[in-house]
C-alpha cells in the first residue's frame, strides 16, 4: 500500500526493487499488487513502476511476467502521462524483438565497478589538484 503522503519514499522503494531484483523475494508480487491499483498510485510511483516491472522481468521472467504485464498495459493506457504511454511502448517493443536487447539497453551491459580507493587515501598533491579543479583553477 502506497501512502499518498509519501510517494518520492515509495517510488524510491519500487526503483530498489527494480535495481535488486533478486533482494526481495516477494518484489514481483509487489509491483503487481501496486500495478492492480495502478489509477490510485501517484505519478511518482506510477513512474517507479514501469521500469521496476520491466527489470524484474528481465531478471525474473516466470514470476515477474503477470506483473510486467499488467503494469505495461496499465501505463499503455494511462491518460495522464504522454511519457508513461510512451516509454511502455519502447518497452514493450524492446521485449517483442529481443530480451537481450531489452537486457542491454534496460539495465545495461556492464555492472558498475566497485570503488577501488576513495581520494582520502590518495596523496595530498592530487588532492590539491583537484581542490583547484573543483574551484576552477587549472593550474
Amino acid at each position: 500500500n502506497t501512502d499518498a503522503a509519501c510517494p518520492d519514499s515509495a517510488a524510491a522503494v519500487i526503483w530498489a526493487l527494480g535495481e535488486y531484483p533478486h533482494a526481495v523475494a516477494d518484489a514481483p508480487y509487489l509491483v503487481e499488487s501496486l500495478a492492480d491499483r495502478w489509477k490510485e498510485q501517484p505519478p511518482a510511483v506510477r513512474a517507479q513502476l514501469l521500469p521496476a516491472a520491466v527489470k524484474l522481468l528481465l531478471a525474473r521472467p516466470p514470476e515477474a511476467a503477470p506483473a510486467a504485464g499488467k503494469v505495461l498495459a496499465a501505463a499503455a493506457a494511462d491518460r495522464t502521462s504522454v511519457e508513461l504511454r510512451d516509454t511502455a511502448g519502447a518497452y514493450y517493443r524492446l521485449l517483442e524483438k529481443s530480451t537481450e536487447l531489452a537486457r542491454a539497453v534496460v539495465v545495461g551491459g556492464e555492472q558498475a565497478t566497485p570503488v577501488a580507493a576513495f581520494v582520502e587515501d590518495e596523496s595530498l598533491a592530487l588532492q590539491d589538484r583537484l581542490l583547484d579543479e573543483f574551484r576552477g583553477d587549472p593550474f
